[in-house]
């Protein structure tokens, strides 16, 4: 499923606005890139947040983002 540039626009938005440092990029058309920040801001708490936030943002539009397993890269598909 293709992913758009303004659901990436919004998501990366809100992840500002919480303050979580992380930023969502593409890949492909159908692939985004997930960038964590430094290792001195990294957290397990701060990881949580940020893919809690990415997959609420998505869950909104009926769609689950699913990982890599690494977690650094994700694809969508419709939720069930």
């Amino acid at each position: 499923m293709e992913i758009a540039f303004e659901d990436l626009v919004l998501l990366n938005a809100e992840l500002r606005r919480r303050g979580l440092r992380y930023r969502v990029s593409f890949q492909d058309d159908t692939t985004a890139c997930i960038e964590p920040p430094g290792a001195c801001c990294l957290t397990p708490a701060l990881e949580e947040a940020a893919y809690s936030c990415i997959d609420s943002y998505f869950q909104k539009k009926g769609l689950r983002p699913v990982y890599t397993a690494n977690r650094f890269k994700f694809t969508l598909e419709k939720a069930e």
